[in-house]
């Protein structure tokens, strides 16, 4: 496989999903999961067509059965295969489906084969507790999400404020709008500090961030900015807790972007919906971010 070099993003996409996603899931993203409409239409030359161009293992064993919800990039990956554009610059945002079958180097979704190094496996049964991050799609639209249980009266079907959307102060936030009670065997409760897929990590050379979607023992395979698939060295990145020890006062690093930028500092904290008020330094900006878009990790 010919391994990808990692593309910087010069587009700051407009109102690209209305996201800073910070990488391709901050905030903002999933307000409009058609951030794929700005990806520049570029093909590969005959013959020298690669459809897993990162250097990643292809072919995973994954663990699931028939019926189970999984995510996975399964609309957009093999249209761009089909079309033979150039994968290292497609937006392949993962969407939820159910597994129809799953083979030693594939898992069949809706009809569609993908590798299985890009789906991530829901397991049924799981149930979570007010304040556990889950890893699931926005239910009341479209797209791999993160949440925050609010509301766990039904540990099965628990009530989640989506931190992959944008929160504003006056209400106005699709965060604030959507918040869904989950179906289900939906979710997957995520274990803060863990590196497992819907973990966040940051690379430690510009701060930029990804979310995990596979991993192995010394690479991970991520969705960055703009939902663009990149493959990095564990040891080149830094993992990014949920639940830092964080107050106000404290001096952070937040995401501007697609990265995590200096100049920040906290002046509130909202536990329960997950949200962190940060003020840009020498300036009387503020703005809410979510747990995942504030750290002092990177100190």
């Amino acid at each position: 496989m010919k391994k990808s070099s990692f593309l910087v993003a010069s587009l700051l996409f407009c109102g690209l999903i209305a996201t800073s996603c910070g990488g391709s899931t901050s905030s903002n993203e999933g307000e409009n999961d058609a951030d794929s409409t700005a990806v520049a239409d570029e093909t590969v030359a005959e013959g020298e067509y690669d459809t897993f161009p990162w250097d990643f293992p292809e072919s995973q064993k994954i663990v699931g059965n028939p019926g189970d919800w999984a995510l996975s990039c399964y609309t957009y990956y093999p249209i761009a295969v089909e079309k033979k554009k150039d994968l290292t610059k497609e937006s392949l945002i993962y969407y939820s489906s159910e597994i129809e079958e799953i083979g030693e180097k594939t898992t069949k979704l809706s009809n569609r084969e993908i590798p299985n190094s890009l789906v991530i496996p829901i397991p049924a049964g799981q149930t979570a507790k007010k304040g556990d991050i889950v890893l699931s799609w926005w239910q009341s639209g479209s797209g791999l999400k993160r949440a925050i249980v609010t509301d766990a009266t039904n540990p099965a079907e628990p009530k989640v404020c989506y931190l992959d959307m944008n929160w504003k102060e006056d209400g106005s936030g699709f965060a604030q709008k959507y918040q869904d009670q989950l179906k289900p065997n939906s979710f997957i409760v995520l274990k803060d500090g863990t590196w497992e897929p819907g973990a966040e990590v940051a690379l430690k050379s510009n701060g930029d961030k990804a979310t995990i979607v596979a991993l192995t023992d010394k690479k991970v395979l991520c969705l960055g900015f703009a939902s663009k698939l990149v493959a990095y060295d564990r040891a080149d990145c830094v993992l990014i807790p949920a639940k830092e020890d964080i107050r106000v006062g404290d001096a952070v690093k937040a995401v501007f972007v697609s990265g995590f930028r200096d100049g920040y500092k906290v002046v509130d904290i909202d536990e329960t919906y997950g949200r962190i008020k940060v003020e840009k330094e020498k300036s009387s900006q503020t703005e809410y971010l979510s747990l995942y878009e504030v750290t002092k990790v990177l100190n």
